[in-house]
């Protein structure tokens, strides 16, 4: 008698452990298709109108343009251009350009430096190479303490353009070099 408590106490176990492992397992593939959802969401919501209907921006001073779509806000302010939502989080894409004599190498390593004084526990890594309208960049992920966004750096013409991305590739796939 004893030993039937015991075999049905192992089955009982095991019967438990399958109902939490599948359990578990149901959930954790709910969340991995709700974000997916949310991604392809967003991902909607920027491409809804099609990037021909976007506007264009064409900045002549610097030599780039690339479009956007027209429900975003455009704001300039000195050396950067950035793509805002109307709501939260603002930024979704910014292009920062400063005269450098250099690679994107270089000025990922000059910028890595200064970040990783400034907050030493948010990792800066590269990423690789990407190439934008032809020309050959790296991509790197910053941290911080709530988000990571991409930074691509590209040399072009003598300058260095600081291409800040939150997960927007369709603006990027648009931006060209005018000169």
């Amino acid at each position: 008698l004893m030993l039937k408590k015991q075999g049905f106490s192992v089955i009982l176990l095991i019967i438990i452990l399958a109902v939490l492992v599948g359990g578990s397992y149901a959930v954790w593939q709910k969340q991995l298709g709700s974000e997916a959802s949310k991604s392809g969401s967003e991902a909607s919501k920027l491409g809804s109108e099609g990037v021909e209907s976007w506007k264009t921006y064409k900045n002549e001073r610097y030599g780039f343009e690339f479009k956007y779509p027209s429900q975003k806000i455009l704001k300039e302010s000195g050396n950067i251009v950035s793509i805002r939502n109307t709501g939260e989080p603002p930024d979704i894409f910014n292009v920062m350009v400063e005269m450098f004599e250099g690679t994107a190498s270089e000025a990922f390593v000059r910028d890595a430096n200064i970040y990783s004084k400034e907050r030493p526990y948010h990792p800066v890594t590269n990423e690789g190479k990407i190439t934008v309208d032809g020309t050959e960049g790296i991509k790197t992920q910053f941290c911080g303490s709530m988000d990571c966004y991409q930074t691509i750096y590209i040399t072009h013409n003598h300058s260095l353009y600081k291409i800040y991305v939150d997960k927007q590739d369709q603006i990027l796939s648009t931006f060209k070099f005018t000169k």
